[in-house]
């Protein structure tokens, strides 16, 4: 009986954890590159159990590859953590500024969506783009 109850507070205790840090995030494996280099964007869940993923269209790009799936759990220290990626290999068709628009993912009757991010694809022998202004529009 006492292995019964342990074991109901740990998966409470668990649900409980995931449920306080859960995030959805993107990265980037650089935020510069060149038109004939590859870019891969990974999104993140984290401490949350996610249903129905839907990646952006990725305007400005080739899909080469994706999703890859990944998935993780750890326990340290009575500390549960739990995450799963999704990743995309692209490669861009022109120069410019271009954007990954947010991907989105439902969570507890909840949409959580990531950031949007920029990248500046250079052409060949291109000298690094300028700075960055607040007035910078997407691509279209």
């Amino acid at each position: 009986m006492k292995k019964l109850i342990f074991g109901c507070l740990f998966f409470l205790a668990c649900q409980w954890a995931m449920a306080q840090q859960s995030e959805f995030t993107v990265t980037l494996s650089a935020d510069t590159i060149g038109l004939n280099n590859r870019l891969e964007v990974t999104f993140t869940l984290k401490n949350a159990q996610g249903k129905n993923f839907e990646a952006p269209v990725f305007e400005g790009f080739r899909l080469l590859g994706g999703p890859n799936t990944s998935s993780q759990f750890s326990m340290v220290n009575g500390e549960v953590t739990r995450q799963v990626s999704y990743t995309y290999v692209l490669q861009p068709s022109e120069p410019g500024l271009w954007y990954i628009q947010p991907a989105s993912i439902a969570v507890e009757g909840k949409t959580l969506e990531t950031t949007l991010k920029e990248v500046w694809v250079l052409a060949d022998r291109e000298s690094p783009p300028p700075s960055k202004s607040p007035a910078s529009e997407p691509k279209k």
